[in-house]
């Protein structure tokens, strides 16, 4: 099992790799498993909305999902469309993230007599700039996206890697122990056959 994870481990960091070397390819890619995951969380709301006959918001929203995934990847262009509401929903955060931090730091600055509060304007204003940025050029956001997915794979590829060592050596030491419990109990049943002999 363990060497199982560490190869598994090193195939995602391969995947990272390859990802942050083709960051627009990748994005696309993250189109389809959004559809994917259009298609799944859907059919599990609606057969969980028959099965308990809940027929409320969540087994509309969950047709509604259905319906979407299934048009992203029939429609042509469908996938397209998902990336480039993906990188504008991107471009979106960065300013209201910006708006918020700036926000903040406007507030701190009353309450702060050491003047942290400008690293938290400083940061507002470079966010709303990168948002504003991400909406005129959307190439952008579209690599960023793509490098956060291959930053993403590579950690989950070394978090694998360590928890595949980790299951190594505790089946080594859990093996290891059951050989010292087998010997002992051999001994001990040795022990009493002998004496039971002796007798």
């Amino acid at each position: 099992m363990g060497i199982l994870m560490v190869i598994l481990g090193v195939l995602l960091i391969a995947l990272g790799i390859s990802c942050a070397v083709t960051p627009l390819a990748t994005l696309m890619a993250a189109g389809y498993f959004i559809a994917i995951v259009l298609i799944a969380s859907g059919v599990s709301g609606i057969i969980t909305g028959f099965r308990y006959k809940l027929y409320g918001s969540n087994f509309i929203v969950s047709i509604l999902a259905l319906l979407l995934g299934v048009l992203a990847l029939v429609r042509p262009g469908g996938i397209k469309t998902i990336d480039t509401i993906l990188i504008y929903l991107f471009a979106a955060w960065f300013v209201i993230k910006g708006i918020s931090s700036l926000s903040l730091s406007l507030k701190l600055r009353k309450i702060d007599p050491s003047n942290h509060w400008i690293w938290g304007l400083i940061v507002g204003i470079l966010g709303i700039a990168l948002g504003i940025y991400s909406f005129i050029h959307p190439s952008v956001p579209a690599i960023t996206i793509g490098l956060l997915i291959s930053f993403y794979f590579i950690e989950a590829g070394f978090d694998t890697i360590a928890t595949g060592m980790l299951v190594k050596e505790v089946t080594d030491t859990v093996d290891s122990i059951e050989k010292e419990v087998n010997d002992a109990v051999n001994s001990a049943a040795d022990a009493v056959n002998s004496a039971d002999s002796d007798k």
